[in-house]
C-alpha cells in the first residue's frame, strides 16, 4: 500500500534513508539536511544537519557506521585546471539526541 507525506511546499533536492528505514534525511533544496523519525504514522523532524554555504546535492546514509555523507554546491578552484567540491561526514554523537559532528571531506573533481 502506497503512503503519501508532506515535508513542506518546496521540491525534495535529494533524501537517504537508515538501514530499518526508520529515519529519513532530506534537503529541501537548501543548504539544510533534516533527519525525520517514523512516530506511529508520521515523520516527525528530529534534528536539522548544516555545515554547507550552498544548496546539498546528494545524501548518503552508510547502513554499518550509521553515519551519513552530503555533497553540496559550494565549489572553489585551489589550483589551474582543478575544482574541489565540499562533502561532509556526520558522525552520530554519544547519545541519540546530540548533534552529530561534521567532518569536512574535501574531493578532487577531474574534468
Amino acid at each position: 500500500m502506497t503512503e503519501v507525506f508532506r515535508f513542506g511546499l518546496v521540491p525534495i533536492a535529494c533524501r537517504a534513508r537508515n538501514e530499518d528505514r526508520s529515519q529519513v534525511a532530506l534537503s529541501l533544496n537548501n543548504n539544510e539536511v533534516n533527519i525525520y523519525g517514523r512516530a506511529a504514522s508520521e515523520w516527525k523532524l528530529q534534528e536539522t544537519l548544516q555545515g554547507h554555504d550552498l544548496r546539498v546535492t546528494g545524501i548518503d546514509w552508510a547502513p554499518s557506521t550509521n553515519r551519513i555523507v552530503t555533497c553540496g554546491a559550494n565549489e572553489y578552484t585551489s589550483q589551474p585546471g582543478g575544482e574541489r567540491r565540499h562533502g561532509i561526514v556526520y558522525i552520530p554523537g554519544p547519545s541519540s539526541r546530540s548533534q552529530p559532528l561534521p567532518s569536512r571531506v574535501i574531493s578532487r573533481v577531474n574534468n
